[in-house]
């Protein structure tokens, strides 16, 4: 089954646009230093102006599992995308946190995260990534 995710939202204005079209997932990336990176207190603005049933996704690349949990508890958030090295163990301790987990994947690597995310190496990047 696939699932629609519109990533990178950052501005109050586009949540009208996303209450409209109801995707299955809202990213927010919580990357520092990235180009559509938004902090905690924005994200927290946008998820209170977004439908509920609208599940909201944490973007993170090697964090620390204390910055990914806080905006899960606060309930910024409600499923944390692994975008970097995570480990297996990793997604299990979010998992029994309460999260759900996306792993992002070049390749058909199994995985026992809630959702796998095909991605080029590049994200962002519009480069297709290999679609074999």
């Amino acid at each position: 089954m696939t699932l629609v995710k519109i990533c990178g939202l950052m501005r109050l204005a586009d949540t009208q646009v996303i209450n409209q079209v109801q995707p299955d997932f809202v990213g927010f990336i919580l990357v520092p230093n990235k180009r559509r990176t938004i902090n905690l207190v924005q994200a927290a603005q946008l998820r209170q102006a977004i439908q509920p049933q609208i599940k909201t996704v944490g973007v993170f690349i090697d964090a620390p599992l204390t910055a990914m949990l806080t905006p899960f508890e606060q309930g910024i958030i409600s499923v944390i995308q692994l975008h970097g090295h995570e480990s297996e163990a990793t997604v299990r301790t979010l998992q029994a946190a309460g999260a759900q987990v996306i792993q992002v994947q070049q390749d058909a690597t199994p995985t026992a995260a809630d959702y796998a995310l095909y991605d080029a190496a590049q994200p962002g990047s519009g480069t297709t990534f290999d679609w074999q």
